[in-house]
């Protein structure tokens, strides 16, 4: 395997909406150049603490997480992906490319999950993820959480 691995026609989730760009995998970083905007987010190999391979909308997905807190989320790999960028992150970056099932089947009951800076619920049926959300994007009321991009999801904790 070589020193490093790179992508074009990937896509980073920022903010609900996808840009599309290249991403490159090498031994001292992550590194995401988006094509419309040009601009270029950079992760140091060192900071990054999970990854998670999610069947998303375009295919497949990664989910990065940082020791500092942040989420990156980049989508548009296909399933044959999986094998390379796994043993590439167990030998350059020490963090195990875990798969996580997210819920597709329409069930809206389960419980809810905080971690760090994250909310999520997970299916009670399946033992999936249904989704997922940054803390500072619920509001909340008394025994009440819900989650409101476009009048889209709705949950609660009772």
């Amino acid at each position: 395997m070589g020193d490093m691995l790179e992508f074009n026609e990937i896509y980073q989730e920022v903010k609900g909406s996808w840009n599309d760009g290249r991403l490159r995998f090498s031994k001292q970083n992550v590194v995401y150049k988006s094509n419309k905007t040009g601009k270029v987010d950079n992760i140091p190999a060192g900071e990054l603490n999970q990854a998670q391979w999610r069947r998303v909308c375009l295919g497949h997905g990664i989910k990065l997480g940082t020791s500092t807190g942040h989420i990156y989320k980049y989508d548009g790999f296909r399933d044959t992906d999986f094998e390379k960028l796994s043993e590439f992150f167990k030998l350059n970056y020490k963090v195990e490319l875990s798969e996580k099932d997210m819920s597709v089947k329409g069930w809206n009951w389960g419980t809810a999950k905080f971690s760090g800076k994250q909310a999520g619920m997970e299916s009670l049926k399946a033992n999936t993820l249904c989704f997922y959300t940054v803390l500072k994007h619920l509001e909340t009321q008394k025994t009440r959480i819900w989650f409101d991009p476009s009048n889209f999801i709705l949950f609660s904790v009772i």
